[in-house]
């Protein structure tokens, strides 16, 4: 099977997707617009969930035993309230289990899991440095990533480098390979476009500087630069009709405006 980067005319990330690939478990509302996600999967479910479901299996084979050999056990509310209890943790880690995935899309590493929070933990891929595989019990993938930590105390603010994992992937060696290789390919591309969007949002910034000091005559409908204005020359370059300065005049960027004018002179006695 092939990423949906890899059809014809689409050379983002030609590497053939991991088996694990499960399209549509990552919800499409964490994405941001233009976002594409090349790999999404969730963790094993008894990787995942094994330990909590056999402790809430235990009980509920303890309760059942009981109410086997004391049938009048179940007229206890309280043998009910356990049972139920237990049977609701144990679906709840199921659902739980429903709800988690991890993704890489063309501009970041994710992982969301949770019933109520549903919490999401992120990564750019401009600051992964590397990724590790676990073969042990826990099929782990871990990301090491870099992370600014802010000062405090006197202390000034760090980069620090922390993991980001992934647990319990159901084929982490060739998940972590394919992330790996994938970087590569990413990386250029989404620093690229970062550089290309920081220059719209400075060509904006200066548009919307240079709107501000725009105003327009009201008989030719001519936008003037108030800069170029003085209160001695204030007439309409394109029809010579007077202008209506602002107040006060704006001064150009990065010039010092001129001093208010002294007061006049106090009349002369009589």
């Amino acid at each position: 099977m092939q990423s949906n980067a890899t059809r014809p005319g689409d050379s983002v990330v030609p590497l053939a997707i991991p088996a694990s690939h499960r399209p549509g478990v990552l919800p499409r509302r964490l994405l941001v617009p233009g976002e594409n996600v090349l790999f999404e999967t969730r963790p094993s479910f008894l990787g995942y969930s094994w330990i909590r479901l056999l402790l809430y299996g235990f009980f509920i084979v303890i309760l059942g035993g009981s109410a086997a050999v004391y049938p009048v056990s179940l007229l206890s509310p309280w043998w009910w309230f356990f049972f139920l209890l237990f049977v609701a943790l144990a679906g709840h880690r199921i659902y739980v289990w429903t709800q988690s995935a991890y993704a890489l899309t063309d501009r970041r590493i994710l992982s969301t899991a949770g019933l109520i929070t549903n919490s999401l933990r992120q990564a750019s891929l401009l600051d992964i440095e590397d990724v590790k595989v676990g073969l042990g019990v826990w099929r782990n993938i871990t990301f090491r990533v870099r992370q600014q930590r802010p000062g405090w105390g006197g202390v000034p603010p760090r980069i620090a480098v922390v993991s980001h994992a992934w647990l319990d992937v159901p084929d982490p060696v060739d998940t972590a390979n394919y992330c790996s290789q994938a970087l590569p390919y990413l990386v250029p591309k989404l620093s690229q476009s970062l550089a290309v969007e920081q220059e719209k949002q400075v060509a904006a910034l200066q548009v919307a500087q240079r709107l501000a000091r725009m105003i327009y005559c009201p008989y030719c409908g001519t936008g003037v630069d108030v800069t170029t204005l003085t209160p001695e020359k204030h007439d309409c370059p394109a029809c010579g009709a007077p202008l209506t300065l602002p107040n006060p005049v704006v001064a150009p960027m990065g010039a010092i405006p001129p001093p208010p004018p002294p007061p006049p002179p106090p009349p002369l006695p009589q």
